[in-house]
């Protein structure tokens, strides 16, 4: 890897480092979307799906858990305690009020009819000419 390829992979790290911690509590309730979980289960996948920019730093229950709690809450999340072996979790399941809360941010951001800056800065940023989302990491 050169040296420009190098300070491209940093700079796409960090952005994407920044990116993350901006809208973790919105990516934390969409995964809790696409089906029931526990809060092990998210630090797990977040430190898997994000490996590569957070150069070996974990998220820590000291992060989720307060998220979790903030998004129960707003009544946007609930929670259940379910056996797991002989221990006992707390798996969370996204409410009417948070599958709501999603659909109106992704009406708001597919529908807006005078995009803002906002909505152009992510448009510019992600989104190529013909609406695909742009792959981030490598050429």
């Amino acid at each position: 890897m050169n040296e420009k390829q190098e300070d491209l992979s940093f700079m796409s790290k960090k952005f994407l480092y920044s990116l993350m911690s901006g809208v973790r509590k919105i990516f934390i309730l969409w995964l809790i979307s696409q089906g029931k979980t526990h809060g092990y289960a998210i630090i797990a996948e977040i430190n898997e799906q994000f490996k590569d920019i957070h150069d070996g730093k974990k998220v820590h229950g000291s992060t989720i858990y307060p998220i979790l709690h903030n998004l129960e809450d707003e009544g946007l999340i609930k929670s259940e305690k379910e056996l797991n072996g002989k221990k006992e979790i707390k798996a969370y399941e996204i409410t009417q009020k948070g599958k709501d809360f999603l659909n109106s941010l992704k009406k708001f951001i597919r529908n807006k009819e005078v995009p803002d800056l906002t909505l152009l800065f992510i448009k510019d940023m992600f989104i190529d000419d013909n609406d695909k989302i742009i792959k981030f990491g490598g050429e």
